[in-house]
């Protein structure tokens, strides 16, 4: 019996493998990580979700190592990959529309809300928009990938549920003019006040966490369109109205020196470097890997490494993503090419206050939240005696001179990050050696 369970166990993950391959040929490594979900969801647990994050990791960088010329996705021969390409195209289509099935969800609702006995309804709506990616992530768990099932109304259905209301109500005044005169100049000449009740209804969008609940989706499931999310948001460009946001002109040498090491400061949007391209994009746009690994670099092995530089680096050696950004393994490997130590600690607080005590420095991989709306690099750079973080961001000056608690660094680092992230640490190498 334990020879069968074997058998079967290694049947699932080979078609779970074909999957996640067959996603990956029809839509890079987002088309990797949801192929694969019809085929494991049912019995994936925590250690297995892990396991098989790995094999995606690997597929991605052999997929995007080699040139996407060698693998013409939208024109591959087989037919069920051409019609999972017009599927996908149509859903990306039909999930940027969401917002509006949303707004269109909350009317209907509210004209269902009885309104008898007021004199008047006043509709106030805050429908915080879901997203492309939460809603491509929930849709994806929900249908367990079917494409062929998310259409149109599977979204307006959604919408529907996304939205929930409270009503209230409050007394108003209505003056009401004077009737007009009579032919013998007599009739009402006073205006009248009258009292009128209004119903009030408050339409809200739950947000993504609440959507689920109310979709009752297990833990599991849960963690599943956590992860979906995150991969889709792995793009690092950075929208401008992110941090000061102001043009930075040229700041020249900077260093940072209070309540730890002094940090050679680097600015992504420093006009002396900004618009130097980083594959597809700038370094002003997505370049906060190799910023961030400029600053330690500079600041830790004794050469002086500019973002610009870097980057050239970076692209030259494969570690920039055509979405824009870089692969979380720019970080430990870049900083061993470059001399010095890097550990990457996974989310282990712990280890990383020793290392900033250590005078040792950290380069994180942010997720949506306060320092960026999809992924962002930054480097900690030191923890001051009230027991606040320093960093150093490349893309905001402002944010670099301000104190950060700690257990928001911690809440907003990437839930799920590769090479051992989302934090590293560097230390100096030998320079001898």
């Amino acid at each position: 019996m334990r020879a069968e369970n074997k058998i079967l166990k290694a049947g699932r993950w080979a078609k779970a493998a074909a999957d996640v391959l067959r996603g990956a040929a029809a839509g890079g490594p987002h088309g990797a990580v949801i192929g694969a979900v019809k085929a494991v969801l049912p019995s994936l647990v925590k250690p297995l979700l892990y396991a098989l994050l790995g094999v995606f990791l690997l597929i991605f960088t052999i997929y995007y190592a080699l040139p996407s010329s060698m693998y013409a996705f939208d024109g591959v021969d087989n037919a069920d990959i051409q019609a999972m390409n017009r599927n996908a195209a149509e859903l990306r289509t039909l999930y940027t529309k969401f917002a509006e099935f949303t707004d269109s969800a909350a009317d209907a609702i509210a004209a269902e809300i009885p309104a008898e006995g007021y004199d008047a309804v006043a509709i106030i709506k805050k429908l915080d928009a879901l997203g492309p990616e939460w809603t491509a992530a929930i849709c994806s768990v929900l249908y367990t990938q079917e494409l062929p099932q998310i259409g149109e109304e599977e979204l307006k259905e959604l919408a529907y549920r996304y939205v929930e209301y409270e009503t209230d109500e409050e007394s108003f005044t209505e003056e009401i003019p004077p009737e007009s005169e009579d032919e013998e100049g007599e009739g009402e000449t006073t205006t009248t006040t009258v009292t009128r009740r209004r119903l009030l209804i408050y339409l809200n969008g739950v947000g993504a966490e609440k959507l689920m609940e109310r979709l009752d989706f297990s833990e599991q499931e849960k963690e599943w369109a956590r992860f979906l999310h995150d991969n889709l948001t792995l793009s690092q460009y950075l929208d401008p109205e992110l941090g000061s946001g102001e043009d930075m002109g040229e700041l020249g040498d900077l260093v940072f020196t209070e309540g730890g090491r002094e940090v050679v400061y680097y600015n992504q949007r420093d006009q002396r470097w900004a618009y130097h391209p980083y594959g597809s994009y700038t370094v002003s746009e997505t370049a906060c890997g190799p910023a961030s690994l400029a600053m330690a670099v500079s600041t830790l092995s004794g050469q002086t490494v500019t973002p610009d530089r870097m980057a050239d680096w970076a692209y030259r050696h494969g570690y920039c993503m055509p979405e824009g950004g870089s692969y979380h393994s720019l970080i430990p490997e870049g900083a061993r090419s470059f001399g010095l130590t890097a550990e990457g600690v996974g989310r282990d607080g712990q280890k990383v206050l020793n290392a900033l005590a250590d005078g040792k420095l950290v380069i994180a991989i942010m997720g949506p939240g306060t320092f960026t709306t999809g992924g962002h690099y930054i480097v900690l750079r030191g923890v001051t005696e009230a027991g606040k973080i320093l960093v150093a961001d490349s893309y905001s000056y402002g944010y670099s001179q301000r104190e950060w608690d700690f257990s928001l660094i911690l809440r907003e680092a990437r839930s799920y990050a590769a090479a051992n992230g989302p934090f590293w640490i560097i230390g100096e190498g030998d320079r001898n050696g």
